[in-house]
């Protein structure tokens, strides 16, 4: 049905109200979890979450499994984190190419050491470097900075997708 809206993306605003013009559009009573992520804020407060020691939601739940064919490496659940939210990466660097990336002054896939991370989304394949801070000390609630990698939204960082945080950078 979506293809008959190509610039619809939002159920309740377009996709629903433009099919019952079209269809016969039925009700259905859902009483599972929902959560609406229309925003970085509900995005990132649905997927944190997940991280709750009960969850209202599991993905590995046994009696409700989830059949899929993934097109990327699975989740990983980091304990004693600080109110962030890592996206992961489409590929695996093997030890030789980050201790190369290293050696040649590079940033290699991931989060370098001595990193302090806090109410932050970071978006695939994201390079991190070493002894950063990303903390928004400042409370910045809204901020563009694509050419440095990064964009706050309701006071919440987002290290683009493919980006490169230097060594050393406090944002």
């Amino acid at each position: 049905m979506g293809w008959r809206y190509p610039t619809a993306n939002d159920f309740g605003l377009e996709i629903i109200p433009l099919a019952a013009k079209d269809y016969d559009v039925q009700a259905y009573l859902f009483n599972g979890y929902w959560e609406d992520i229309g925003t970085i804020k509900s995005f990132f407060d649905a997927n944190l979450a997940l991280t709750d020691q009960s969850p209202k939601f599991h993905f590995h739940d046994p009696k409700k499994p989830i059949f899929t064919s993934p097109r990327f490496l699975p989740p990983t659940k980091i304990e004693k984190c600080r109110d962030t939210m890592m996206m992961g990466a489409d590929y695996y660097q093997t030890e030789a190419e980050r201790a190369s990336f290293l050696a040649e002054g590079k940033v290699p896939v991931g989060v370098g050491q001595n990193t302090k991370i806090r109410n932050c989304i970071i978006d695939k394949n994201a390079r991190i470097g070493k002894k950063v801070i990303i903390a928004n000390a400042d409370n910045v609630e809204e901020a563009d900075r694509p050419s440095e990698g990064f964009y706050i939204r309701s006071g919440i960082t987002v290290v683009m997708k493919n980006s490169v945080i230097p060594d050393g950078a406090v944002i």
